[in-house]
């Protein structure tokens, strides 16, 4: 400004002499040529910097246009109406020639209909807040647009709504193309929760219904489990690959016979799984129906199914376990499994349902399975001595060691039900040592009876001679004298 005011004092004061007729002298001269130097300088100086800024702001633009032109997100500017007004041309690599017919239309109604509920809500408002941040970051967004040829390309995008931001006064959207990765999470998920024998859902896909089931109130459902008998004798006689062949048709089979809306998956071995959904309207009907699809499922079972090796004949058994509020996903499984176990129990062919006494006998196993392991150590095991007698020599010759477990709560417990439980937990060793040493202590200690050399006889005159036999105190010598008592 200052060469400017000067050049203007300077051609003022000239004027203003010319005007009262006094020669302008030499001081006034050489100042205006002075400031009209320095103002023609200065211009030069100033356009010259001008210049220099101006060739700066075209690089720098044309290095942020090379950016955005070359890479591989994709912008989209949207209007406060929500319509496109500019595109990157990375849209046009996703989209192809469909991304130049975006331009002045509104996102919303170019999206697949089924992205459009998710996206409105992350969409801002038609009138911005003026008390909001210029930069509001709305997160990440899907959506499908479609291409050229009628595909869709999903894209995910991130919402930042900048129309606060005087120096942009749009919505941008950041999008990439995840069409790919969707493809191979989509394969992946196939993997995970799909069985490939039989394009079933396998057991983690089973557990995902389930718990959506247990999670969503609505009509009964009730959870059949159907263990295949005979798998063990086709693969000895025919091979592997033909029962993978009977294990697809079985799957084949049971997805024929449920209902459209029930889930069918393959629980791994011969174990399937069934997802019946009731109507809700009668809960005795709901059962009586699913008791008929158990029915329905063990007659498809029993065909029999061709293949290569020859027919093959399977049976099965279905254990029924109805989805009630409160249960896990592990408590329904562990119930259905209860009840096809008492199913195969009754024999082929069978179905049986879980009841609270299942359910009881399963926690008493559970509670004995967990206890036998300290049993010896807390003084719960003892024994009980039979004499053994030989009859060619009339005297006791020896005694059996019988294992007992009295349980501190559950009483005496027979050995034919805690001995299974013992094999399976691994400590049958243990009892096994801890009665061998309780048997020789017990022995050791044993006098002989004064009976012991005796000759025992039968009270009557009648059983003189004849044959008997005894492994107590307690013994007749036969039917026609039992109850007389001997000595």
């Amino acid at each position: 400004v200052l060469p400017h005011l000067a050049m203007l004092v300077a051609t003022a004061l000239a004027a203003a002499a010319g005007l009262l007729g006094r020669e302008p002298s030499a001081v006034t001269v050489g100042g205006v040529v002075l400031c009209v130097v320095l103002a023609t300088v200065h211009r030069w100086l100033t356009a010259r910097a001008e210049q220099v800024m101006g060739a700066r702001l075209r690089r720098s633009e044309s290095w942020f246009r090379s950016l955005v032109q070359e890479g591989s997100d994709a912008v989209v500017i949207l209007d406060h109406d929500l319509r496109v007004t500019w595109s990157s041309p990375a849209l046009a690599r996703i989209l192809g020639p469909a991304a130049d017919t975006l331009t002045g239309r509104h996102l919303l109604a170019e999206i697949h209909p089924d992205d459009v509920p998710a996206l409105t809500a992350s969409l801002p408002g038609r009138t911005p807040d003026p008390g909001a941040d210029p930069a509001v970051s709305r997160g990440l967004q899907l959506l499908r647009l479609p291409d050229a040829e009628g595909g869709w390309h999903v894209l995910e995008a991130v919402v930042s709504d900048l129309r606060a931001d005087l120096s942009v006064g749009a919505v941008v959207l950041h999008c990439r193309d995840v069409t790919d990765r969707q493809v191979r999470e989509r394969v992946l998920h196939d993997v995970a929760y799909s069985d490939p024998m039989t394009g079933l859902p396998n057991r983690a896909g089973c557990e995902v219904a389930l718990r959506q089931a247990l999670g969503e109130p609505g009509p009964p459902v009730t959870l059949l489990v159907v263990e295949l008998d005979g798998l063990v004798g086709a693969r000895e006689q025919a091979g592997r690959e033909v029962v993978r062949h009977v294990v697809a048709e079985v799957g084949r089979r049971l997805r024929a016979t449920v209902r459209g809306g029930d889930l069918v998956a393959r629980m791994g071995g011969g174990a399937f799984a069934v997802l019946a959904h009731g109507e809700g309207a009668d809960a005795d009907r709901d059962a009586a129906d699913v008791d008929q699809l158990a029915a329905r499922c063990l007659a498809v079972l029993e065909q029999p199914i061709p293949t290569t090796g020859g027919i093959v004949d399977l049976t099965g058994a279905v254990g029924l376990a109805p989805l009630v509020p409160g249960l896990t996903v592990e408590d329904a499984l562990a119930r259905a499994e209860l009840a096809v176990r008492a199913a195969r129990r009754r024999g082929a062919g069978t179905a049986a349902r879980w009841t609270e006494q299942l359910g009881a006998a399963a926690a008493r196993r559970n509670r004995l399975r967990a206890d036998l392991a300290g049993a010896a150590e807390r003084d719960e095991l003892f024994l009980l001595l039979d004499p053994i007698v030989s009859l060619s020599e009339q005297r006791v010759v020896g005694v059996e060691a019988l294992l007992r477990w009295r349980h501190p709560e559950l009483g005496d417990v027979q050995p034919a039900e805690f001995l299974p439980l013992a094999e399976r937990a691994g400590v049958a060793g243990e009892l096994g040592r801890w009665l061998l040493r309780a048997a020789m202590t017990a022995v050791t200690r044993l006098r002989a009876p004064s009976w012991q050399t005796s000759r025992p006889r039968c009270a009557r005159p009648a059983c003189a001679g004849s044959g008997w036999s005894w492994r107590s105190p307690r013994a007749w010598c036969s039917p026609t004298t039992r109850g007389s008592g001997w000595t």
